[in-house]
Parts: structure tokens; sequence; C-alpha cells
């Protein structure tokens, strides 16, 4: 006291100047942070409150089922924390019975040593019969350690001017490490209640220090605290603990069903790389020489031609932008060259997949269908391109490729995205289409002069009496692919991919078959007409 009274001691202004302006900084800080990022901490609120509202009234079976999660991992958290209390005190009451034994003096007293004892034995014999603990009995246990705690503080454990001591001491050894065992901060917060009680009570019996009281205080909130950081932890590990089971459950679905389906199938990385080596499509190849492997090697140097292979890549990429959480798939035709410079027919289903990692992953599914009908059908589009100088002499411009080389383009999975053209020639119409909006158009409406052009010498190429002859010979109309083919569907022109074919109906009628890749939305105006996008005349349409 005398020490405090010294000159030397005393605070001058200069340190409240000096603390609160700092306080003041900090604290418009805080507030300026509070109301930047209001919408954020309004969303942890609702979270919180509807976290609490689960835990305490499940509602739904995904509800139940993650509480049941939650429960269990609670029940991990409260049979290690057994474990750890018996094996923590077993050193100090040795010592204990040590000082006993050579009658020496002891820091503790009678009481202390003998809650320790019972603490002690009760630790170990839940260790050793763990099915004593259960998820209905995890908050009991828990109100039964507060009593523990409290006892602690009574006046027969501690005496006034140690409780202070005692109480940080089970707060960093005991209190904090058991908020995992308690199903919710609620039963924290009223745990944690009773030791306050107790040192209450004693402050209206006996005097306290205050900072007894001021330790029970900072106690109870900061185990409040903790337990609302380990339950949103724990909330956190089982949903991403339940997704990825859901992803691995679908990647098993989709690999068995590949395995039963496909010739071979086979794991690309994000380079679309053979992640390892597959017997199965070695065989397929004849590269089942000794020593051989395809681990390492890229899908693009299996399929036949420097062309075919970018457009199969090009196909292989398209979900290279969505979610991570999502798993794509597609089914498209190409050919595979063998070890001996033979191409054959085949069918490729692709589902894609990112590990929990995040790197992105292609399970792939190859099926031979040089002498078999293909499994996708009218869902995988063919593509059979034919010399383009006999199609295409200075359509450059409506059109930037059209490839010699047997393939197929197609997204299974996004068929929404596709926008069908049947076109009647005869009448320059459109006679059908899966969009209504280019019922009764024009191909010129919406096409330009190059592209009409090419769709002219296309349907005069396949009309021609050779071309009916090779169909009756059985070798049918084949496909054409094209890309960059400028379409006015809406405000601005823009340029689609797809592929080109006549087909044929019942009644001996042709038609030409249009299939493109369309933007994900667009502003189209009726009957291929042009407008202010803001007007009434315009219809957005979603693909």
């Amino acid at each position: 006291m005398e020490l405090l009274a010294n000159a030397e001691s005393r605070l001058d202004p200069s340190f409240v100047v000096f603390t609160a302006t700092f306080q003041l900084l900090f604290m418009f800080r805080m507030a300026y942070c509070g109301f930047r990022h209001r919408e954020y901490l309004r969303n942890v609120v609702h979270r919180t409150i509807a976290a609490l509202g689960i835990s305490l009234r499940p509602s739904t079976k995904d509800e139940r089922l993650f509480l049941e999660q939650v429960g269990l991992l609670r029940l991990q958290i409260a049979r290690i924390y057994f474990r750890y209390v018996w094996v923590m005190l077993l050193l100090p009451l040795l010592v204990v019975e040590l000082r006993v034994l050579q009658d020496s003096p002891r820091y503790l007293s009678a009481g202390v040593s003998w809650s320790m004892s019972v603490t002690f034995v009760v630790g170990g014999l839940v260790d050793m019969f763990p099915s004593v603990l259960s998820v209905r009995n995890l908050n009991a246990a828990y109100f039964a350690l507060a009593l523990g705690w409290a006892t602690y503080l009574s006046p027969w454990h501690s005496t006034p001017n140690r409780s202070a001591e005692i109480s940080l001491f089970l707060l960093c050894v005991g209190r904090v490490p058991a908020v995992g065992i308690a199903s919710s901060p609620v039963v924290v917060a009223s745990g944690n209640l009773l030791p306050l009680l107790v040192v209450l009570l004693r402050a209206t019996a006996e005097p306290m220090p205050p900072s007894s009281m001021f330790a029970e205080i900072s106690a109870l909130v900061a185990n409040v605290c903790v337990s609302v950081s380990v339950q949103f932890l724990l909330n956190y590990r089982i949903e991403h603990s339940m997704q990825y089971k859901k992803m691995a459950s679908d990647f098993n679905a989709a690999s068995s069903l590949l395995h039963l389906t496909c010739d071979s199938v086979v794991e690309l990385d994000a380079d679309l790389r053979m992640a390892e080596h597959t017997p199965s499509l070695s065989a397929m190849l004849l590269h089942n020489r000794p020593g051989a492997t395809l681990a390492g090697m890229e899908f693009a140097d299996l399929l036949a031609g420097a062309a075919e292979a970018a457009r199969v890549v090009e196909i292989l990429r398209r979900f290279e932008d969505c979610p991570p959480d999502s798993v794509n798939a597609q089914a498209f035709h190409t050919h595979l060259v063998d070890s001996d410079s033979n191409r054959f027919r085949t069918e490729v289903f692709q589902v894609m997949y990112h590990t929990p990692q995040g790197n992105a992953r292609h399970l792939i599914g190859l099926r031979d269908v040089t002498d078999q009908e293909s499994l996708s059908g009218s869902r995988a589009i063919e593509s059979l391109s034919v010399v383009p100088r006999s199609v295409t002499p200075g359509s450059a411009g409506a059109c930037s490729s059209i490839e010699a080389s047997e393939h197929l383009q197609t997204r299974a999975i996004a068929h929404d995205k596709f926008l069908s053209l049947l076109i009647d020639m005869d009448l320059q119409l459109i006679h059908l289409s899966s969009q209504p909006i280019c019922l009764g158009c024009r191909p010129s409406d919406l096409f330009c002069a190059a592209g009409v052009e090419l769709l002219e010498r296309l349907w005069a190429v396949q009309t021609a009496p050779n071309a009916a002859t090779a169909q009756n010979r059985g070798s049918g109309l084949p496909n054409y692919s094209f890309s960059a083919l400028e379409l006015r569907l809406g405000h601005e022109p823009f340029d689609v991919s797809g592929t080109l074919q006549v087909v044929e109906t019942q009644t001996g009628d042709r038609y030409l078959l249009l299939v493109c890749v369309m933007p994900l939305a667009l502003t189209i105006a009726p009957k291929g007409s042009f407008g202010s996008p803001g007007s009434d005349e315009y219809t957005s349409v979603q693909f």
C-alpha cells in the first residue's frame, strides 16, 4: 500500500489521454466495421438462432441426421475428456499420497484432496466402461461436472482469498475443455451458473474479494464464447463430412454404372492425363506389351487426328467453370486409334467431379460401338464432316471450320442449352424449333448472307442424286459440324457452334436439322425483328 501511495506510482492525466485516444479509435473502427458488414453479422445471428432452434426442435429428417452426427462427435469428445481427467490427476494424487505417507505438510486441504480422488475414480471408471456415456446423457454429464466445479469453490474446499486462483485453475484445466460435451451454448451457460451462484452466496455470508466474483463472471463469458465457437466448428465439420460422403456415394454410383456399361473406365486429372494404368484400356488399344503403361499419357494422344483431339479436349473441358461441389456428366462419340493405327468408333461417357482438395477429376467410360448401338442415342449428336472445299468454298465468314473427321459433340446433361431448328429449305421457313420465338422465321432473318449460303450449299450436296444413292446403300446421311456461325437471334449477333444434318420424315419430306449451343441468357426480339432491348417487343429467354 505504501508503494502505491508513492508519487512515482501515481498516474497523471497523460495516461488517461493516451489510453482514451486509442480506445475511442478502436471503438469507432469497430462500429464502422459492424455497420459495413451488418449483413454478415445479421446472417451470423440468424444462423446462430437457427442452429439453436434446430438443436432444440429438429423438424426434418436431414436435421435429425445432422444432430445425430454432431451428438456422436460430442460423445467422442466426452470420452476423451474423462480419460484426460484421470490421466491429469494421476501425478498430483501420487504427490499427495507420498506427502501423507511421509507426514509432510500438504499444500491442499483434505476436502480438495478427497474431491480430486473422487474425480480421478469417476474419470477412470467412465474410461473403463465407455458405454456409461451416451448421446442422450451428455448434458447430464456436463451438469454433473459443473456441480463438481461448484463444490471446489465451496467453503469446505477453498478460502475466500484463494477462491479466485482455484476458479482460474478450474477454468483452464477443466471447464474450457469440457464445453464440447454440452449440446448447445445454452447448456454451457446454465452449467456455469452453478459456480457463480456458489461465489455469490459466499459473498453474502462472508467477505469475498471482488476478484473472485470477477473471475467467475469472466469464466462464464469465456465458456459461452468457446462453446459458440465449438458449435460452429462441429457443424462445419459435420456439414463437410456429410457432403464428402454424398460426393463419394455419387462417385461410386457413377463408377459402378460405368464399369457395368463400358468396356473400359479411366480417370483423368485436371490436365486430361491418365491418373493410373488401366489394363482394360490397354487391351482395348492393343497396348498390352510387357512394360507398357498408360499412366501419365494424355487422353488426346489416343484419338484419331489432331483436329478430332482438339475437338474432344474442348468438349471435355466444358464443365471447368462449374461450381466445385457439382457433379457434371455428358456423353459423346469419337474415334480411338489402337497400336496398329486402326480407327474404331467409341462412345465416351464423362463424369467430372472435384476432390476434397479442390482438384478436378474426369471419370471416363469408353465403349466400342463399332458393331453395336449407342447407349446415349439421340442425346449424343455425331458430326461427320466432308472435305471443306466441296461444301463451303468462300464461306469462311459464316463458318470458321468444318472438320474432316468423325466426332460427336454434345452436352447430354445441359440439354436446355441447345437450340434446334428444322428448316424447310424449299419454302425457306423454320418448320419446327425448340424455341417458339423462331417459328415462321426465314433463314435470312436468323443468319447472315454467308450463313444462308452455307445452308443452301449443304442442302444442295445432300439432296443430290449421288447422296440419295449412298443413303439407299445403307451408308446414311452424315452430320456436319460447324463453329463460329453468326446467328441473329438477339439484339446483337453472336457466334454459335453445332451440327447440321438432312433428315427425312416418314412421308418422304426432307428438312435441314440445325442443332447449336446457345448462350445461357439472351434478349430476343420476336420473329427476328430488331428494336430496343428495353421495349415491350423484346422477350427474355433462358437457355
